[in-house]
């Protein structure tokens, strides 16, 4: 009640009476195939094949939670979205918020590497038996070709197989092209509840949602 405006995204299935709610989607995968092995013949054809050249030709997947390794991360963000209307978080917020999960053993930060160049990244935290799919980046140019999401993806739910996990939100189904990869890997779309602590703080980020990308800058810009 202090916090001012603010909103929350609640997991599939959750509902509450506080303040200023919509439906909004997300893609959930489940983690139900006997192993990953089986749970690679339901991933998209294009996602498998994608994989199977990326790693013929060399690209492979680091961890790393270093001050140097959060730089690389956020400046391929930047790149990333800088062709978009969304802007980054501030870097601090990231290390702190991947430094903390990773004291507690509650994220994986995952780096696509070709001959050591990192050409993707992406975060994933995660709690009880479910992972979230936070935040990516990768390589714009030739090497894109080399598909760095795809492996990173992949390694996730391996991974996730491996340690027990039951299940992958995703976390957004909003852009058609987004929504498309994701649901590439054995997915499927779910709803969920998103919390606004007041109607007007919802009617204003429904608006600025449905405006262009110059107004957005300049409301940006006013704002900063």
């Amino acid at each position: 009640k202090e916090a001012g405006n603010f909103f929350m995204i609640l997991p599939p299935g959750t509902q509450t009476d506080f303040g200023s709610s919509e439906t909004a989607q997300t893609i959930i995968t489940k983690f139900n195939q006997p192993s990953a092995e089986e749970h690679f013949k339901i991933i998209k054809k294009g996602h498998r094949y994608c994989v199977n050249k990326a790693e013929k030709d060399g690209v492979t997947i680091e961890e790393d939670y270093s001050d140097e390794a959060i730089e690389t991360y956020y400046k391929m963000l930047m790149e990333t979205y800088s062709a978009s209307d969304y802007n980054p978080l501030p870097k601090e917020f990231y290390k702190k918020i991947i430094q903390g999960l990773h004291a507690k053993n509650q994220i994986k930060l995952l780096f696509a590497k070709y001959q050591g160049k990192t050409i993707g990244c992406a975060a994933f935290p995660h709690s009880g038996k479910t992972i979230y799919y936070w935040t990516g980046a990768s390589i714009k140019g030739e090497l894109a070709k080399l598909y760095p999401n795809n492996v990173i993806q992949w390694h996730i739910i391996k991974w996730a197989y491996e340690n027990g996990f039951k299940k992958y939100d995703m976390l957004g189904a909003g852009i058609e092209g987004i929504r498309n990869f994701k649901l590439g890997w054995g997915g499927e779309i779910a709803d969920y509840t998103r919390v606004y602590s007041s109607s007007s703080l919802k009617l204003a980020a429904s608006a600025y949602s449905k405006i262009g990308s110059g107004l957005k800058s300049k409301i940006r810009a006013g704002i900063r």
